[in-house]
């Protein structure tokens, strides 16, 4: 620990509570006092490190009272922005490093010989993803076993083999059931300290706009099943061999327009009352010009009351605005916040966007650095559902032992901080950065100090 530093946080404590407060017994302040140590240069301060990097301004502390942020993620993104993905997000979903086509293994289900054994393989891309969630304790909402698409062809042939005829339903159950199995085997067993919280059990099995199930045309679990038995299998099989901690969801994108949301809430309810669901995924792949928020809001609310928690997914806004696309990234948020009982995990479609764009549709650009939508989401108090001018959780800047008051005691707390003898949780880093400089500091311990005396400073933002 810098010994300026020690003796400095000493002397600001020592003088706040002569010159506020009139007091002369400094024994409270002991664990701070080191009185053979000389404090030399104030510009030496200044230029010294931060001892805490607060995260005061990231996504993941800034909503961790309201639901999870999260992020969906390609492979390379862990070495090219790490530093992005653990300072904004406590949620990965693995971009289709889990789907279908990335995990059956053709060739070993044929030398099985069983013919509905489907086995499972994980790529190093998935291996190196899931690793590094294991390793930074990231956790994990896997993507998807029911698809549509992603789905190899041969998965529904006999044999496992390309052009061969299709199988019979009992055949595809059965490879259903130990597709699901050995998933959650192999990722319990290779990756036992990893959470996954999480798993989008069926996605997209409705048409685009919804009324109905896709056809044949577009689904080969259509060709194989003609009702909808296939869903529910699969979310049996699902509950039976899932993770501990593990919810299950039905997903779909389009999920506010009409007959689709419909589509969902029937299908979710069904399955609500055989107790094989745990929520509804909502992707939210959204633009400017449609779904105003009230048609989103819509959707959301009628899922709310399915009694289902409900997870944003791909959360994506296009628009050639980008004060258009701040504003509605602002007000999902905003819904999400009023709702966040119901609500336990916001991700983004993307870490940052995707192509050099007038549209970009995340919250960082291609770079990686914050855009506008950013700022308008940082830039949110706390709403409950009382209504919208209603405060929920006002950050009050200095209050660093949360007592609703900002006294000596909070001054005494982030001078310990400062010299080591005492750690800051992330919520006491968040208050305790009245500077508003992203660090704890000197420069709070001073400002803090001239409010407490009643000088007409501000703290925080």
């Amino acid at each position: 620990m810098n010994k300026k530093l020690k003796k400095l946080t000493a002397t600001v404590l020592s003088l706040t509570m002569l010159s506020c407060y009139g007091m002369t017994d400094y024994s409270s302040i002991s664990a701070v006092t080191e009185q053979e140590e000389t404090y030399q240069s104030s510009d030496d301060i200044a230029s010294s490190a931060p001892i805490y990097s607060t995260n005061a301004r990231n996504l993941k502390d800034k909503f961790h009272n309201s639901f999870r942020m999260g992020v969906n993620v390609e492979p390379f993104e862990i070495i090219s922005y790490d530093d992005l993905i653990l300072r904004h997000f406590n949620s990965i979903t693995p971009r289709f490093t889990l789907s279908p086509d990335s995990i059956l293994d053709m060739e070993a289900s044929q030398e099985l010989g069983e013919n509905v054994n489907p086995q499972i393989s994980l790529s190093d891309r998935a291996k190196d993803l899931l690793s590094f969630c294991e390793e930074n304790n990231i956790a994990i909402r896997g993507n998807t076993f029911v698809y549509h698409a992603y789905t190899p062809d041969w998965f529904f042939r006999e044999n496992f083999r390309l052009n061969a005829s299709y199988v019979s339903e009992d055949v595809m159950n059965q490879r259903l059931e130990n597709m699901i199995k050995n998933t959650f085997e192999i990722l319990k067993t290779d990756y036992p300290n990893l959470e996954i919280y999480a798993y989008d059990v069926v996605s997209d099995v409705f048409l685009n706009d919804g009324g109905g199930l896709r056809d044949a045309t577009s689904s080969k679990w259509a060709i194989i099943y003609k009702d909808d038995s296939f869903i529910e299998n699969a979310f049996s099989y699902a509950r039976k061999y899932a993770l501990e901690g593990c919810k299950l969801y039905i997903s779909d994108y389009n999920e506010y327009i009409s007959e689709k949301t419909n589509d969902i809430y029937k299908m979710a309810m069904k399955l609500k009352e055989k107790k094989l669901i745990d929520g509804i995924a909502m992707q939210s792949y959204l633009n400017t010009s449609y779904p105003s928020i009230e048609i989103y809001k819509t959707a959301l609310k009628k899922f709310i009351h399915t009694g289902l928690d409900i997870q944003i997914t791909e959360l994506n806004i296009n628009g050639p605005n980008p004060s258009e696309r701040a504003e509605m990234y602002k007000e999902i948020f905003k819904l999400a916040i009023e709702n966040s009982e119901s609500i336990s995990s916001i991700s983004m479609y993307a870490t940052r966007d995707r192509l050099i764009s007038d549209q970009e549709s995340q919250l960082f650009d291609i770079n990686g650095k914050p855009n506008k939508s950013f700022d308008a989401v940082m830039g949110i108090s706390f709403f409950n559902t009382d209504g919208p001018d209603t405060p929920k959780t006002e950050i009050l800047y200095g209050d660093i032992n949360n007592d609703n008051d900002i006294n000596l005691s909070d001054l005494t707390m982030l001078s310990l901080a400062l010299v080591g003898d005492a750690e800051l949780s992330s919520e006491q880093k968040l208050v305790a950065d009245v500077a508003y400089n992203d660090s704890i500091d000197i420069a709070d311990l001073a400002l803090l100090k001239q409010y407490i005396c009643k000088d007409d400073v501000k703290l925080g933002k």
